[in-house]
């Protein structure tokens, strides 16, 4: 099975965005993926019309209440197949603690008999709290956007501080990649930041595909990306980060 979690710190980096994209070029290649929406907020939730639950019937359900994740899981009429989110969520990590049995909860229930269909897609919260650390050790792979802006940046390292504190959890380094999102070329602004990301982080750590300023998997003027999520109004820049993944051995 291979899972990646999304996730930067920073504010309006692009990870539900991103999210959606990978799991939309997934889906264009003909597979089923699963979401795994952890951020509090919900808006991944949202995009596939999953709206209105209770807290049971979401990931709170797995984390509070030790519910399978198959157990809340539900098919989406795009054909993904997703754990929503729900607000509560909010207060799990203060709760479920930072064993560590608590925080390798997920990394055990993926990989045991609550394995989903794969690849597995997580849409991280902001905060690093015991929910965002159960999602990076269950990950193969975490893929952090990183926008052309200085917060976002800052986001990206502290990323990598992190990700480095729980290699040391793992006893393994967790593999991650770096995708700059908004880039233009024509613009010496963009340029610049994606050089700054460029000296910032190891080459090999850092996403050829670069997602330009327009690209976005919803419909122009959609809520939702359940009607197109596997049509032809994906942009291709996700299409191809994908397929970069797949390529690298992190999506099969």
């Amino acid at each position: 099975m291979s899972v990646l979690a999304v996730f930067n710190p920073a504010p309006a980096s692009g990870k539900t965005t991103t999210a959606l994209g990978l799991l939309a070029g997934v889906a264009h290649a003909g597979r089923r993926p699963t979401a795994l929406d952890l951020d509090p907020q919900a808006h991944l939730s949202q995009a596939f019309g999953v709206t209105s639950i209770d807290a049971n019937e979401s990931i709170v359900g797995f984390f509070a209440e030790d519910r399978p994740l198959a157990e809340l899981a539900r098919f989406t009429r795009s054909g993904v197949v997703l754990v929503p989110a729900h607000p509560e969520q909010a207060r799990l990590g203060a709760t479920i603690g930072k064993s560590l049995s608590a925080i390798t909860r997920l990394r055990r229930a993926l990989a045991g008999s609550d394995a989903m269909l794969q690849p597995v897609i997580i849409d991280c919260a902001r905060d690093v709290d015991s929910v965002t650390i159960n999602a990076l050790l269950a990950a193969h792979i975490v893929v952090v956007p990183v926008p052309c802006n200085e917060a976002a940046l800052e986001g990206a390292r502290q990323v990598e501080r992190t990700l480095d504190a729980l290699g040391r959890v793992a006893r393994s380094r967790i593999p991650r990649r770096y995708v700059i999102i908004g880039y233009d070329e024509d613009e010496a602004y963009g340029r610049i930041a994606a050089d700054r990301v460029c000296t910032s982080f190891a080459e090999e750590d850092i996403c050829v595909t670069r997602i330009g300023w327009a690209a976005d998997p919803r419909e122009p003027g959609s809520a939702t990306a359940c009607e197109n999520i596997r049509g032809a109004a994906i942009p291709s820049d996700y299409i191809a980060l994908a397929k970069e993944l797949v390529g690298s051995g992190f999506l099969d």
